[in-house]
Protein backbone atom coordinates (compact mmCIF):
# COMPACT_ATOMS: atom_id res chain seq x y z
CA UNK A 1 0.00 0.00 0.00
CA UNK A 2 1.28 3.46 -0.99
CA UNK A 3 -0.32 6.92 0.06
CA UNK A 4 0.31 9.82 -2.46
CA UNK A 5 -0.88 13.69 -1.39
CA UNK A 6 -0.62 16.83 -3.17
CA UNK A 7 1.66 19.28 -1.70
CA UNK A 8 0.44 22.48 -2.88
CA UNK A 9 -3.56 22.06 -2.36
CA UNK A 10 -2.43 20.73 1.16
CA UNK A 11 0.02 23.49 2.51
CA UNK A 12 -2.78 25.97 0.49
CA UNK A 13 -5.66 24.46 2.85
CA UNK A 14 -3.71 24.16 5.46
CA UNK A 15 -2.90 27.62 5.72
CA UNK A 16 -6.48 28.90 5.15
CA UNK A 17 -7.32 26.68 8.24
CA UNK A 18 -4.86 27.88 10.01
CA UNK A 19 -5.71 31.70 8.96
CA UNK A 20 -9.90 30.81 9.68
CA UNK A 21 -9.02 29.12 12.70
CA UNK A 22 -7.29 32.03 14.62
CA UNK A 23 -9.86 34.20 12.79
CA UNK A 24 -12.26 32.54 14.87
CA UNK A 25 -11.04 32.15 18.06
CA UNK A 26 -9.18 35.74 18.00
CA UNK A 27 -13.09 36.53 18.10
CA UNK A 28 -14.34 34.59 20.64
CA UNK A 29 -11.82 36.47 23.28
CA UNK A 30 -13.56 38.33 26.12
CA UNK A 31 -10.95 41.47 25.21
CA UNK A 32 -12.45 41.30 21.52
CA UNK A 33 -15.84 43.08 22.37
CA UNK A 34 -17.33 40.98 19.93
CA UNK A 35 -21.21 41.02 21.32
CA UNK A 36 -23.10 37.72 21.03
CA UNK A 37 -23.36 38.39 17.41
CA UNK A 38 -19.53 38.56 16.62
CA UNK A 39 -19.08 35.35 18.97
CA UNK A 40 -21.89 33.48 16.68
CA UNK A 41 -20.00 34.19 13.71
CA UNK A 42 -16.93 33.26 14.92
CA UNK A 43 -17.77 30.47 16.17
CA UNK A 44 -19.19 29.28 12.71
CA UNK A 45 -15.85 30.76 11.27
CA UNK A 46 -13.79 28.35 13.74
CA UNK A 47 -15.98 25.42 13.20
CA UNK A 48 -15.91 26.42 8.97
CA UNK A 49 -11.64 25.98 9.61
CA UNK A 50 -12.12 22.99 11.29
CA UNK A 51 -14.13 21.30 8.03
CA UNK A 52 -11.53 22.69 5.93
CA UNK A 53 -8.66 21.39 8.02
CA UNK A 54 -10.08 17.62 8.16
CA UNK A 55 -10.90 17.89 4.21
CA UNK A 56 -7.06 19.03 3.66
CA UNK A 57 -5.74 16.04 5.60
CA UNK A 58 -8.13 13.44 4.11
CA UNK A 59 -7.33 14.36 0.38
CA UNK A 60 -5.18 11.26 -0.57
CA UNK A 61 -4.98 8.82 -3.30
CA UNK A 62 -3.97 5.10 -1.81
CA UNK A 63 -2.34 2.46 -4.05
CA UNK A 64 -3.44 -0.93 -2.80
CA UNK A 65 -3.20 -4.66 -4.10
CA UNK A 66 -6.98 -4.55 -4.81
CA UNK A 67 -6.98 -1.26 -7.13
CA UNK A 68 -6.73 2.78 -6.41
CA UNK A 69 -9.05 3.99 -3.29
CA UNK A 70 -9.07 8.03 -4.10
CA UNK A 71 -10.50 10.46 -1.19
CA UNK A 72 -11.47 14.07 -1.90
CA UNK A 73 -13.47 16.23 0.22
CA UNK A 74 -14.89 13.03 2.50
CA UNK A 75 -15.74 11.12 -0.92
CA UNK A 76 -14.12 7.95 -1.40
CA UNK A 77 -13.94 6.18 -4.81
CA UNK A 78 -12.09 3.13 -5.54
CA UNK A 79 -10.95 2.05 -8.66
CA UNK A 80 -10.19 -1.95 -9.16
CA UNK A 81 -7.16 -2.82 -11.21
CA UNK A 82 -9.11 -4.86 -13.98
CA UNK A 83 -11.14 -1.40 -14.90
CA UNK A 84 -8.45 0.65 -15.68
CA UNK A 85 -7.29 0.96 -18.97
CA UNK A 86 -4.63 3.75 -18.74
CA UNK A 87 -3.21 6.56 -16.62
CA UNK A 88 -2.62 10.43 -17.45
CA UNK A 89 -2.05 13.68 -16.87
CA UNK A 90 -5.24 16.19 -17.47
CA UNK A 91 -7.49 18.89 -16.32
CA UNK A 92 -8.87 18.52 -12.88
CA UNK A 93 -12.60 19.41 -12.47
CA UNK A 94 -13.14 22.80 -10.40
CA UNK A 95 -11.00 25.49 -10.98
CA UNK A 96 -7.61 24.01 -10.01
CA UNK A 97 -4.83 25.53 -12.32
CA UNK A 98 -2.70 22.93 -12.28
CA UNK A 99 -2.41 19.43 -13.58
CA UNK A 100 -3.73 16.56 -12.68
CA UNK A 101 -4.02 12.27 -12.47
CA UNK A 102 -6.78 11.32 -15.06
CA UNK A 103 -7.68 7.65 -15.36
CA UNK A 104 -9.39 6.15 -18.64
CA UNK A 105 -11.44 2.97 -17.15
CA UNK A 106 -13.95 0.92 -18.30
CA UNK A 107 -17.05 2.86 -17.07
CA UNK A 108 -14.73 6.42 -18.37
CA UNK A 109 -12.44 8.79 -17.44
CA UNK A 110 -11.81 9.61 -14.19
CA UNK A 111 -10.19 12.88 -13.12
CA UNK A 112 -8.58 12.37 -9.73
CA UNK A 113 -8.87 15.81 -7.83
CA UNK A 114 -6.62 14.31 -4.98
CA UNK A 115 -3.56 14.10 -7.39
CA UNK A 116 -2.74 17.99 -8.61
CA UNK A 117 0.66 19.51 -9.17
CA UNK A 118 3.47 20.40 -10.89
CA UNK A 119 3.11 18.05 -14.80
CA UNK A 120 6.20 16.44 -13.14
CA UNK A 121 4.63 15.70 -9.61
CA UNK A 122 1.42 14.28 -11.42
CA UNK A 123 3.71 11.95 -14.41
CA UNK A 124 5.65 10.52 -11.40
CA UNK A 125 2.57 9.40 -10.25
CA UNK A 126 1.08 7.80 -13.42
CA UNK A 127 4.21 6.32 -13.73
CA UNK A 128 4.21 4.52 -10.67
CA UNK A 129 0.92 3.37 -10.45
CA UNK A 130 1.00 2.02 -14.53
CA UNK A 131 4.60 0.26 -12.96
CA UNK A 132 2.03 -1.18 -10.02
CA UNK A 133 -0.31 -2.06 -12.63
CA UNK A 134 1.80 -3.78 -14.62
CA UNK A 135 3.45 -5.89 -12.12
CA UNK A 136 -0.38 -6.55 -10.84
CA UNK A 137 -1.15 -8.32 -13.92
CA UNK A 138 1.71 -10.47 -14.13
CA UNK A 139 1.54 -11.75 -10.88
CA UNK A 140 -1.97 -12.87 -11.66
CA UNK A 141 -1.18 -14.09 -15.15
CA UNK A 142 -1.13 -17.97 -15.59
CA UNK A 143 1.79 -19.55 -14.16
CA UNK A 144 4.31 -21.02 -16.36
CA UNK A 145 5.07 -24.57 -15.30
CA UNK A 146 9.08 -24.36 -14.63
CA UNK A 147 10.78 -27.26 -17.04
CA UNK A 148 14.06 -27.22 -15.42
CA UNK A 149 15.67 -30.51 -14.31
CA UNK A 150 17.37 -30.85 -11.20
Amino acid sequence: MRVYRSVIPFVGGGIGAIALFFVGVGGMLPSSHAGASGVIICGIVLAFSLVLASAVTTNRLIMTDEGIISWHTFRKKTIPWSSIKSLGVGRPRGMLPWPGLVINSTSGRIRVDSIVGSRSFVEKVAAELRSFQRAQSNTNSPVSQDTRED
